[in-house]
């Protein structure tokens, strides 16, 4: 089962921060997760004793706000210094984002650019390095999250044709 979030850490690649300096990161969560947003912040903050990185240094979670990319929403979800969450749904549905994607035209080009490690397989088999998988087999990938994701944490089944978009990546 695919996990239903994702962490983004800082664009910025900074690596070492001196105490005091601040830092952000993004938190995604899909389908059902949304509702343990309140779990996730107890095991930030707890966390926050333990430390992060290789020398485990500790942090402080001092503010988490929903943003909805969709619509520029944001709302105070939890101020660290109070220790009190805020219940501030900002979510969007899989119909809203379907509906915003319709309206952008096809672009000839993506690019695809990994700031951080990840993941990818295919047949089973870990794929070490970027040059080792074909459009197709990151198509491939990327439906067959997509799709796990909506059937565990949407409980919904997908419903495009996901041959026919194979089928266009393989054309390329």
């Amino acid at each position: 089962m695919p996990r239903p979030y994702v962490i983004e850490p800082p664009i910025d690649d900074k690596e070492h921060f001196l105490p005091g300096e601040q830092s952000s990161f993004d938190l995604l969560l899909f389908g059902r997760a949304v509702e343990y947003l309140p779990y996730f912040l107890l095991a930030f903050e707890r966390g926050s004793s333990w430390g992060l990185g290789a020398g485990r240094k500790p942090y402080n979670l001092l503010r988490v706000e929903a943003i909805n990319d969709l619509n520029g929403k944001y709302a105070v979800v939890y101020e660290g210094n109070e220790k009190v969450i805020y219940n501030h749904d900002l979510s969007w549905t899989g119909r809203e984002v379907r509906q915003l994607a319709a309206s952008f035209n096809q672009p000839a080009i993506i690019e695809i650019s990994y700031k951080t490690a990840t993941q990818l397989k295919v047949d089973q088999q870990k794929i070490i390095r970027l040059e080792d998988i074909s459009f197709t087999g990151l198509m491939r990938s990327l439906l067959r999250r997509y799709s796990t994701l909506s059937v565990h944490h949407h409980n919904q089944t997908p419903t495009e044709s996901f041959q026919d978009l194979l089928d266009a990546a393989d054309c390329r």
